[in-house]
């Protein structure tokens, strides 16, 4: 047995790793002192002066990347990635210049955006440009809803439909999320003095576009839905409850609902819930969260039962003693037998022996 020479381990270099902080130091205060000569002297340089400025310099800097990223890793990412987030900039301000209106504006950056950055990644892998690519088409579907018919959600959530059957799945999540929230963020914006008029324009106000949001919820839904089951993931599930829930509620405003209506609806929900919940229960993964709801609805449903049922009678009663009483009699009696199919299937999903207190009431 020949003893082998311990050979020991090597060392980083760090020569190299300080020659690239100091490259990369560098380059930022040379782009710093640009950016004050270029504040400074701004009302005295001509408009086309400044967009040949901006873009060459641009397009030097992604060329001085790309040279300098074998050599220099760090350097030539920075500059890299400054020449990328500046074309859309350039794109902005030739905009800006041509007194284009906030709703062309957001579809050229949206445009700009979305195949700068995508062709850009094509030519030097970035995880940075891939998700820049993802915000640049959500700004393109806002110009889309700003300048078409099209709502903003629908053209976002059928981005995310084309991304998840390309298997583009983080892009399909994103997507899926932002246009399944678009009616809750709708909400949020609605309460700011000017907030409704910018929501009429990009598709997120208004009766028609109420009805469009329920079908967006539930594609968003189904999306996130797939990728919740393929990656096991429960924050993925409760975004898609969301996204359904808001889905829901905006279509259901949409029509305008009596009091009556909304306890048919609700009972319906509830039978619903128990549907998919027994459907659910021997799945591995499903199981757990259909469960979970189901249990939340029973709960619900148990206090609205007993008061339900209450407020039944009376009304029942008022309507046997005067039958020219207004009375939703017929409502009242839908709701009563979807309630009592909901707990019909709710006793169906405890068939076997259940000893908690829920199940021996049931």
């Amino acid at each position: 047995m020949t003893n082998q020479p311990l050979v020991p381990p090597l060392s980083p270099d760090r020569s190299r790793a300080g020659a690239v902080w100091v490259t990369a130091l560098g380059a930022f205060l040379l782009f710093a002192a640009a950016a004050v000569f270029v504040a400074v002297q701004w009302d005295h340089i001509p408009d086309a002066f400044k967009l040949a400025v901006l873009g060459a310099f641009s397009g030097g800097s992604l060329l001085a990347g790309r040279r300098l990223r074998p050599s220099l890793p760090a350097a030539g990412s920075v500059l890299y990635h400054l020449g990328a987030f500046l074309v859309p900039v350039l794109s902005a301000a030739v905009a800006v210049n041509q007194r284009a209106t906030w709703s062309s504006l957001l579809v050229v950056e949206g445009m700009v955006a979305t195949m700068t950055f995508w062709v850009l990644n094509r030519v030097e892998r970035s995880v940075v440009l891939d998700w820049a690519t993802v915000a640049g088409a959500v700004v393109l579907a806002g110009g889309i809803g700003a300048c078409t018919p099209v709502p903003a959600p629908a053209a976002l959530v059928l981005m995310a439909v084309i991304a998840e059957v390309n298997r583009r799945h983080g892009a399909a999540i994103a997507w899926a999320t932002v246009a399944g929230l678009a009616p809750v963020v709708g909400l949020v914006v609605g309460l700011l003095p000017r907030g409704a008029g910018v929501l009429a324009d990009l598709g997120l106000a208004g009766g028609g576009s109420r009805f469009v949001n329920f079908a967006v919820g539930f594609a968003a839904a189904a999306v996130l839905a797939c990728n919740a089951t393929r990656r096991r993931d429960l924050v993925l599930v409760v975004l898609a409850t969301i996204a359904v829930a808001a889905g829901l509620v905006d279509g259901w405003l949409a029509v305008g609902p009596t009091a009556a209506m909304t306890v048919v609806g609700l009972a319906m929900l509830f039978l619903l819930v128990e549907m998919l919940a027994l459907a659910t229960q021997t799945d591995e993964f499903w199981s757990g969260p259909s469960s979970v709801a189901a249990v939340v609805a029973e709960a619900a449903a148990g206090v609205a039962t007993a008061l339900g049922g209450l407020a039944g009678a009376v009304v029942l009663a008022h309507h046997w003693a005067d039958h020219r009483a207004i009375a939703p009699v017929n409502a009242l009696v839908l709701a009563g037998m979807a309630a009592a199919s909901g707990w019909f299937v709710a006793d169906l999903r405890r068939r076997q022996a259940d000893r908690t207190p829920l199940g021996i009431a049931l």
